[in-house]
């Protein structure tokens, strides 16, 4: 399905059963099962660069505000190992829940 305002629109809302497009112009987003999500553009991420996580357990390190370099002697890792805890919390109640129920 593609969805534009006017025909010749640069702008579209494209959905296929396996990946999904919103374009507008040369700037672009677009999110696949098979390939994960593709962003084409300027970016711009409004949150604290330690908000930002990789994959399940990785966070950047706070320190790295504090712009004290890392040297040879006081080595400063760029990422840290942060286990989502109040997640696996709730992930245990819910096991609990079903557990008990059966």
């Amino acid at each position: 399905m593609i969805l534009k305002d006017k025909i010749g629109s640069d702008s579209a809302l494209i959905l296929n059963v396996d990946d999904a497009s919103v374009t507008a112009g040369p700037n672009s987003f677009t999110s696949t099962k098979s390939d994960g999500n593709y962003i084409n553009g300027p970016l711009s991420i409004s949150s604290d660069f330690t908000k930002i996580r990789f994959g399940a357990l990785y966070k950047f390190n706070p320190l790295l505000a504090n712009t004290i370099p890392s040297t040879v002697i006081t080595p400063i890792p760029v990422l840290e190992v942060r286990t989502p805890v109040k997640e696996a919390a709730g992930l245990l109640a819910i096991a609990g829940m079903v557990l008990g129920s059966l």
